[in-house]
């Protein structure tokens, strides 16, 4: 299962993501990508367990918020998997995580009209299990379920909990694409549930020797650049979005902030010995919103931002 993202961000409907198959894990710069695509066959042998360590961080500088102001944002995830490969068709995953999200305003008026400086620090705490079955070589079937805690530092716990599950299949085309559909259900921090179904496409193409290119309905995609066996240059777009209950402080009690971007992202991943992963780079978002509502979920502020700059880094281990 890859670090992240990520995107992570479970799903980008419910704001956290879930692991690969084991054997396909890979570094990522932002949260990871589910395992939504019929597993790989998995060595005949007992049943074994595989865990994964991974540290995520990253930081941007918002130059300009519409309505006036700027910020600058950064975030730090943990991240533990186990994945219990049952049988050659069958695995179970799960992630837990903790990600700690920091916002430094100067003068928002955009997105506080009352202080210019809304909010600074928020948690969050997943715990997510996805079970994946290959029926045959082509057709498979999922299930996950799990739950976050996404909350300012003050907010009460129990407003504060986001619940989320689903089932789905998909089909194996070739051996590199994957397609599927998976019906998704999640709780909101504020407003009704969702219910919605997602279709997915999971395609690897292995361009030459060296580049190869990953379309992934969930996880963005990926251009890789293999320069040698250790170190492969990578450029990665995808699109995250992450809700939080406000305190009882401020000019938004209890009410609920929304943040949502597009990333570009250029980075190197560097294997330096079987299951340790290292990533680094610079990031772009092209387009990100800070939306603001209060707790009866009636819209405060909504602003854009300018283009952000950022950089990224990661370390994973496997084992």
């Amino acid at each position: 299962m890859p670090p992240i993202h990520a995107a992570a961000s479970l799903l980008l409907l419910a704001g956290v993501a879930f692991a690969q198959p084991a054997d396909q894990a890979q570094a990522q710069p932002q949260d990871p990508e589910p395992a939504t695509s019929a597993p790989s066959p998995t060595p005949a042998g007992p049943p074994r367990f595989v865990y994964t360590l991974a540290q995520t961080m990253d930081a941007h500088s918002v130059p300009h918020i519409d309505g006036g102001g700027s910020a600058t944002t950064s975030r730090t995830r943990t991240e533990f998997t186990i994945t219990w490969l049952a049988s050659p068709r069958t695995r179970a995953s799960l992630q837990l995580s903790n990600e700690f999200a920091f916002y430094d305003y100067k003068r928002a008026d955009g997105v506080d009209p009352i202080s210019g400086d809304p909010f600074r620090g928020f948690n969050r705490q997943n715990a997510d299990l996805l079970v994946t079955h290959a029926i045959d070589g082509q057709w498979a079937v999922l299930a996950l379920g799990g739950f976050g805690i996404a909350r300012e530092g003050n907010a009460d716990v129990g407003d504060s909990i986001i619940g989320r599950g689903g089932v789905g299949f998909s089909y194996r085309v070739t051996p590199g694409v994957s397609l599927g559909v998976s019906v998704l259900a999640s709780t909101q921090l504020e407003g009704r549930p969702r219910i919605v179904p997602l279709p997915q496409v999971d395609a690897t193409f292995a361009l030459d020797e060296r580049w190869t290119l990953r379309l992934a309905t969930i996880g963005g995609s990926t251009l890789s650049y293999r320069l040698n066996e250790e170190v492969t240059f990578q450029l990665k777009a995808g699109y995250e979005e992450r809700q939080f209950r406000l305190d009882d402080d401020g000019f938004a009690p209890e009410g609920v902030f929304q943040d949502k971007h597009i990333d570009l992202g250029l980075g190197v991943l560097w294997t330096p010995a079987p299951g340790l992963e290292l990533n680094a780079g610079i990031a772009i978002q092209p387009w990100r919103r800070f939306k603001v509502k209060d707790q009866n979920g009636d819209r405060l502020t909504r602003r854009e931002t300018d283009p952000t700059y950022g950089l990224f880094a990661g370390i994973s281990y496997r084992f």
